[in-house]
């Protein structure tokens, strides 16, 4: 408790100390006679109170800087001032306050000592009003410059000392504009995989519809070939008048038997065989020299078969 007023000077600590004494020794004669709520509410009117006290204490140490006066109303300065030389009028006038204030928390979380109520007086008003650097709410609350409605309502950050308070502004400045370059990088990003995919998409079926031709013109050839329809175009087409004429050639003629096997076991490469391997690029699950070597054959077969 020493250290929490370690700011004041010795005689003004050693007054507020044996006000804090005298309260609590005044406390304990009734205190167990309450209920688990009404102790709770005591617990916090009491610390509460000391603040109060500490805050006054403060005042005093200001009493000859007209600066620090300036913006006080005269009736409020004349009060403050009326009661600090008297020990029973400064306890009573932070007794009120403290109640008021208590009272107001108490109400405006409809009369419940719950963890709303322990989190909105403790960790948000007492916490502030003890803070050592928080010599303004201190003085605001004793001279009425924040009014109890206003100051129940208050958030943790308008109630911190004002160092606090802007370095909890620079924090936010700086998450939003992390947050504003983040979201900036994000539309490159996903700028960047929609191109990506589009292009992906494309080659896909791309070779899905080389696949189709492919697989079309070896299904026609097969039909064509088991019915004998290649072989009575031939002979429709062939010119009577030159018997000479040399034999119209199979588009399949002057292929490597390597280009051959690769021809007949196409219809084997199913579509959805082809799309997995193209992905297997993508992902780069498939050997380079692979894919490649596919690429290599399906061109030479596709050159020669239009040949």
């Amino acid at each position: 408790m020493d250290s929490q007023y370690s700011n004041l000077p010795e005689e003004n600590r050693k007054y507020l100390i044996g006000l804090i004494d005298r309260i609590k020794s005044e406390t304990k004669l009734f205190s167990s006679s309450l209920s688990t709520t009404e102790k709770t509410r005591r617990m916090y009117k009491d610390k509460i109170l000391n603040c109060l006290l500490y805050g006054i204490e403060e005042i005093k140490t200001h009493l000859n800087d007209e600066s620090y006066w300036e913006n006080i109303k005269s009736d409020q300065k004349n009060k403050i001032k009326g009661i600090m030389s008297n020990p029973e009028e400064q306890i009573e006038f932070c007794k009120k306050l403290a109640l008021q204030i208590e009272t107001l928390v108490f109400l405006e979380f409809r009369e419940k000592a719950d963890e709303k109520y322990k989190n909105k007086i403790a960790f948000e008003l007492v916490l502030n009003m003890h803070d050592l650097k928080n010599e303004i709410l201190r003085k605001k609350i004793i001279f009425g410059i924040i009014p109890y409605e206003q100051l129940i309502k208050m958030s943790a950050e308008e109630l911190a000392n004002p160092e606090k308070q802007q370095k909890l502004k620079e924090q936010r400045k700086k998450f939003v504009k992390e947050q504003m370059l983040l979201t900036e990088e994000t539309k490159v990003i996903n700028h960047k995989e929609v191109s990506s995919n589009t292009l992906v998409g494309d080659e896909i079926k791309e070779e899905a519809n080389n696949y189709d031709m492919m697989r079309y013109r070896d299904n026609n050839f097969k039909n064509k070939k088991e019915s004998g329809i290649i072989k009575e175009k031939k002979d429709e087409n062939r010119n009577k008048s030159d018997k000479n004429a040399p034999k119209e050639k199979s588009k399949l003629s002057g292929l490597s038997s390597e280009l051959l096997n690769f021809y007949f076991e196409i219809d084997e490469f199913r579509k959805e065989t082809l799309i997995k391997k193209i992905n297997e690029k993508i992902t780069g699950n498939l050997k380079e020299a692979t894919v490649n070597e596919i690429k290599e054959k399906r061109k030479k077969f596709n050159v020669n078969l239009n040949a």
